[in-house]
């Protein structure tokens, strides 16, 4: 019981208490369906695009990548992921403004080809969504088990009565205030890490020294 209150343990808690707590309020006062689901548009640029990187950005086994077959790899993923965000604003997100009174892609198809359309992706809308929420959440015990030393039904549970309790209330309100919230831990944590492991290696020029001459 005692390491479950160590450091490691309690910056975990912290950080799931604050984004239940940011989500909580942001999603306050939440009037209609299309609040609930829009937010009335209220959402700025900035706020957009980091919801967008907090959702879109995955993370790449770098290090093993490397290890296994080189750097040219991974580089290029990340070079064709920029690249696809790029074609997606300048060209298919401007032909989206004709819809910019529908609130899911259900009603943008039933727009373009029907009522049938609109319920066959509605539904496989759903399904999709529910095993999205599925592996993230099995990654989410799995992750609390092996760094932890939570058991795995804990880490499932928790993130998933955490992740309902926020979005159930605000809507898109409340997760992409979340989004936000997450993406600037990652901005400020992120540096912090890399600059301990450099320190821990002995500097940037001692991890290139070791790095095989083939990679």
């Amino acid at each position: 019981m005692v390491h479950l209150l160590d450091t490691d343990h309690l910056i975990v808690y912290a950080f799931l208490l604050f984004t239940l707590i940011v989500g909580w309020w942001a999603g306050r006062g939440v009037k209609d369906m299309r609040e609930y689901v829009l937010a009335n548009k209220r959402f700025g640029t900035v706020a957009l695009v980091l919801t967008f990187l907090a959702t879109n950005t995955g993370i790449i086994n770098v290090v093993d990548e490397i290890e296994k077959i080189g750097i040219i790899l991974p580089v290029s993923i990340i070079l064709g992921l920029a690249i696809r965000h790029c074609i997606l604003a300048l060209f298919i997100a401007p032909k989206m403004a004709p819809f910019s009174k529908s609130l899911t892609m259900g009603d943008v198809m039933g727009t373009l080809y029907g009522n049938n359309s609109q319920i066959i992706t509605g539904v496989l809308g759903f399904f999709t969504a529910i095993c999205i929420a599925g592996m993230e959440l099995i990654v989410l015990g799995i992750l609390c088990e092996s760094l932890l030393g939570l058991d795995y039904r804990w880490g499932v549970n928790l993130g998933g009565v955490i992740l309902a309790i926020y979005s159930a209330h605000g809507g898109i309100k409340a997760v992409t205030a979340t989004d936000v919230f997450q993406f600037l831990v990652l901005l400020i944590v992120l540096p912090i890490i890399a600059v301990l492991a450099l320190d821990h290696a002995g500097g940037i020029k001692a991890v290139f020294d070791q790095v095989p001459t083939t990679k």
